[in-house]
């Protein structure tokens, strides 16, 4: 399976919110609501929790485990609205650190495209 990046894991933790928003209060489905969260929740987790197991074996260390655990306990108690929460919390906390990243890495490459190629020596 593909690795999911940090851009479509928050697109699809948004678009279960949004489903599960209109099946709880449009459509007073509460229940189909709650498994819609439920799978999708666990199945993010799941794939961040393999993607934190790979980290935590090069050495470094995060709180995607605090994040993940919470996820899975919310899950287990039934507050399916709290498991969702977190989980755009960390989702979008991963895309935005991605995003911030990535524009520094370009502002750096254009600086070092912008740097002077050759220097004049003046001697005297």
């Amino acid at each position: 399976m593909k690795k999911l990046t940090n851009y479509v894991r928050l697109i699809s933790v948004l678009i279960v919110g949004l489903i599960s928003l209109i099946l709880q209060f449009a459509l007073n489905m509460p229940v189909y609501a709650q498994v819609v969260i439920s799978v999708m929740g666990s199945l993010i987790a799941l794939l961040m929790f393999i993607d934190m197991v790979k980290t935590l074996r090069s050495g470094k260390f995060g709180v995607d485990l605090l994040a993940i655990t919470a996820v899975i306990a919310t899950i287990a108690v039934g507050e399916y609205w709290a498991a969702l929460i977190v989980l755009l919390m960390l989702t979008g906390g991963d895309a935005l650190e991605d995003y911030a990243a990535n524009k520094a890495n370009s502002e750096l490459q254009s600086l070092l495209e912008n740097s002077p190629q050759s220097a004049h020596l003046v001697q005297g």
